[in-house]
């Protein structure tokens, strides 16, 4: 009888440490599946912002270039505007120059009748 209860005592010591070393192991498998999980959180938290940056970069370049070719065309633009007022310019020069000149030859015409009637 004392053999016997030796031996379930020994079990049930045996027993009492299997469900502590499985509490444990239980616990430390946890622990390690937080940190697993925490460590894959990480990473993805890490892949988004780096993806982040990467659509911030390409917006940034697209953003550039909009700009470019709004300013290359703004000079387009201005460039037209000055060779057309170059070309109002040098329309209105002649226009000017032949009204110059026309009433010239009137004012000698004139002068010339004025002349010709003093000398009659």
């Amino acid at each position: 009888v004392k053999l016997r209860d030796e031996m379930i005592a020994e079990r049930e010591a045996a027993l009492a440490k299997l469900e502590e070393d499985l509490k444990d192991s239980h616990k430390d498998f946890e622990k390690e599946l937080r940190e697993s999980h925490e460590k894959q959180l990480k990473e993805v938290e890490n892949q988004d912002e780096s993806t982040l940056q990467k659509v911030r970069e390409v917006l940034s370049a697209e953003h550039l270039a909009l700009r470019k070719n709004a300013l290359e065309e703004q000079q387009i633009m201005h460039a037209r505007a000055l060779e057309n007022a170059k070309k109002d310019g040098e329309v209105a020069l002649k226009e000017a120059k032949a009204q110059f000149e026309r009433q010239m030859n009137e004012a000698k015409a004139s002068s010339n009748d004025a002349v010709a009637k003093l000398k009659d």
